[in-house]
């Protein structure tokens, strides 16, 4: 009866049934592949304790039903050990010709975690797969296998295949300040044409930070109208340490394309330093003859927290715009920093503006 207690224990602790992996094994082997696939399962849930199923598992990648296959690598990850054993055999199976499979096998690689340079470079082929799971799983593995990955990734960021550049991009993109050493092969992708790439490239400079500047305000220089609108959302997503560009931002507010000048008037609020600078730009633009520019600057002015009191007259006009976003954007910023007036005459003049406004 002891015995019997203490099994009872063991297994709602846990543990697994001595017994279970025996059962597994011999299912594994089964004729049916409902039966293969239920085993693959039930082993990848006993986690380490299946690790003497491993070399099974290891052949049974090589079942001729793709769901078992599938099924075999989710239990190869979830054990894990012994690590350079199980991933061999998955990287063996990232070739599979199923994409299910190679899906699965993706995912299970991305459980290891960190793993070595030759890894890196069969899974960073399966970001060119014709399947866009198995791009964007690929993708996430890339960033598993951690700093020896960063090679291949710049290599693929540098490349001719459109989807591996995006892959890797929004790879990079994930490992931070890590990816400073791809910075110049992400700014080269700011202006690939590409919006998907463009986006991924920028968000991964933007938390490089101030060490991005440079490069970006050199490609700013360069770049053509229809290639700015990255690098600025590049340029304003750093904020502060972007400083440097604030002259050239500022002769972007006075493009002739609005959407060039309410992009430029956005990353002059979000930059905000030094004010002086960043006020001569963005005062004009309260002014300015498209609503989009009117509201960003009106957003600005709030976010950086200007001299209200001299900017009052054109914040309440702001509130008789012809165009309702401009007005919902003017009160909304009248609400946010009435609290910080000290001014009270301009401060009394802004509250009966917003009330007549109700």
């Amino acid at each position: 009866m002891r015995c019997v207690v203490l099994l009872l224990v063991w297994v709602i602790c846990g543990h697994a049934d001595p017994g279970q992996l025996d059962r597994l094994l011999a299912r594994l082997a089964s004729e049916r592949p409902a039966e293969r696939r239920f085993a693959a399962g039930g082993l990848g849930e006993m986690g380490e304790d299946a690790v003497p199923a491993v070399p099974a598992l290891v052949t049974a990648l090589g079942d001729p039903d793709g769901l078992v296959r599938a099924a075999v690598a989710g239990a190869l990850g979830r054990i894990g050990k012994p690590v350079e054993t199980v991933r061999v055999a998955l990287d063996r199976a990232l070739d599979d010709a199923d994409a299910p499979v190679r899906l699965a096998v993706l995912e299970a690689i991305g459980r290891l975690g960190a793993g070595g340079a030759a890894s890196a470079e069969r899974v960073a082929l399966r970001m060119a797969d014709a399947d866009e799971l198995v791009q964007l799983a690929a993708s996430d593995a890339m960033v598993a296998l951690g700093d020896p990955a960063l090679a291949a990734l710049d290599r693929a960021l540098r490349g001719e295949v459109l989807a591996a550049r995006r892959m890797a991009a929004r790879a990079l993109e994930a490992r931070g300040t890590a990816a400073a050493g791809s910075l110049a092969a992400l700014t080269e992708a700011l202006v690939a044409g590409d919006p998907i790439l463009a986006s991924h490239a920028s968000r991964a400079l933007v938390a490089l930070g101030e060490a991005a500047v440079p490069g970006l305000a050199k490609a700013l220089e360069t770049a053509a109208p229809e290639a700015e609108t990255p690098i600025v959302q590049a340029l304003g997503g750093i904020g502060a340490p972007a400083r440097a560009v604030v002259p050239a931002l500022a002769a972007l507010t006075k493009a002739a394309e609005p959407r060039r000048r309410a992009l430029a008037v956005w990353a002059l609020g979000r930059i905000a330093v030094p004010v002086e600078a960043v006020k001569a730009a963005i005062v004009p633009a309260l002014r300015d003859g498209d609503a989009l520019v009117r509201a960003r600057a009106i957003v600005a002015v709030a976010r950086i927290g200007l001299d209200v009191a001299e900017l009052a007259p054109l914040l309440e006009a702001a509130l008789a715009d012809e165009d309702e976003i401009v007005i919902d954007v003017a009160a909304e910023a009248l609400e946010k920093i009435l609290p910080s007036v000290s001014d009270a005459a301009a401060a009394r003049r802004m509250r009966e503006a917003l009330d007549r406004r109700r």
